[in-house]
């Protein structure tokens, strides 16, 4: 195993060598025992504790192993192409941003842990803004971008984490892993004649958005359909009507598998330097984190209104309107 030491793995590497770098089999290990290696299951808050605790109980009610509370741990038994997809995405985070941003998530860390953004237009206008910046600059930031979806029911095999990662050239790698179906290594290899590098983990912006506009279908369907599971497979690669290991059928689907939450953030540009390093220290992107804030705010605003009052105040808006429109109209009367 190679022992990167205090530094961050990816900022040894130029751009165009991560992709070689993380296709290899051993990738995701060695950069697992990383996390192990800096503690990340001591509790460092009596919230945190109780949290990790309700995870690890939930986890023993339902038999499942989800790799200890945020899925950090690839298990005690290995095999490539059974990665879970927690444990790839915890991987790559860490191989990009250090073991300090992998973890700042976990439960262990209780309040004090850092809030995933709500939404994939939350997601999508931070990313247009990124990129816009980036072709009016002419190179593009490199961001790393943690993206999940979820149902009601966490047992349906329909929840998935993974990485989006943002290329100097303008380009994203979407990258993933799925348990019992196929490891980030395999992920990597295979081939899309529908994309325009040739394969399905590097994608163009539009090709992105177009990602997106997938995830919005599966989030608003009301059964289980060949265009519903199509768009599970094109994103997520794997074709549910042919899962016989969670015996799947369209008969037992319920709306409580319904992809019903996507969350994001991002979880640092890189190459940031050494552990817990700041990865730019200009000033770019903070129009499009201040937007961010503000639509984040809205939504919070907004989602405790109850439709009366959210009414109520657009109502006003309105009058405030057209009282402007008068005074105008009146002004230019006397001129």
């Amino acid at each position: 195993m190679v022992d990167f030491g205090p530094r961050v793995p990816a900022s040894r590497r130029k751009p165009h060598e991560h992709w070689g770098a993380i296709s290899r089999d051993s990738f995701v290990r060695s950069m697992t025992d990383k996390i192990a290696k800096s503690k990340f299951w001591q509790s460092k808050t009596k919230d945190g504790k109780m949290a990790v605790a309700i995870a690890q109980m939930d986890a023993q009610l339902e038999h499942a192993d989800f790799g200890g509370p945020d899925g950090h741990v690839p298990g005690e038994i290995y095999f490539a192409n059974v990665t879970r997809c927690s444990t790839t995405s915890s991987a790559l985070t860490v191989y990009f941003c250090g073991t300090g941003v992998a973890t700042n998530r976990d439960l262990v860390l209780g309040s004090g842990r850092k809030s995933p953004n709500i939404g994939t237009d939350t997601f999508r206008e931070y990313l247009s803004c990124r990129f816009d910046e980036g072709v009016k600059k002419g190179s593009h930031h490199r961001s790393v971008y943690r993206l999940g979806v979820g149902c009601k029911d966490s047992m349906a095999g329909m929840s998935h984490v993974w990485v989006v990662v943002a290329q100097p050239d303008g380009n994203f790698y979407w990258l993933q892993s799925f348990i019992s179906h196929y490891s980030l290594a395999t992920w990597m290899k295979k081939k899309d004649s529908s994309t325009k590098s040739g394969v399905a983990g590097v994608l163009t912006f539009d090709e992105l958005m177009g990602k997106l506009d997938a995830v919005d279908r599966l989030m608003s369907i009301n059964s289980w359909t060949n265009k519903a599971n199509r768009d599970y497979l094109e994103l997520f690669n794997v074709d549910k009507n042919l899962d016989s290991a969670a015996s799947w059928t369209r008969k037992k689907w319920t709306k409580d598998w319904r992809l019903d939450h996507f969350s994001w953030d991002e979880a640092c540009e890189y190459p940031a330097g050494r552990e817990h390093e700041t990865a730019s220290g200009d000033e770019d992107g903070s129009e499009c984190v201040a937007m961010l804030e503000m639509s984040s705010l809205m939504n919070l605003l907004l989602d405790g209104l109850e439709e009366e009052d959210l009414a109520h105040i657009l109502s006003a808006l309105e009058g405030e309107e057209l009282e402007e429109s008068g005074a105008e109209d009146e002004m230019r009367a006397f001129s």
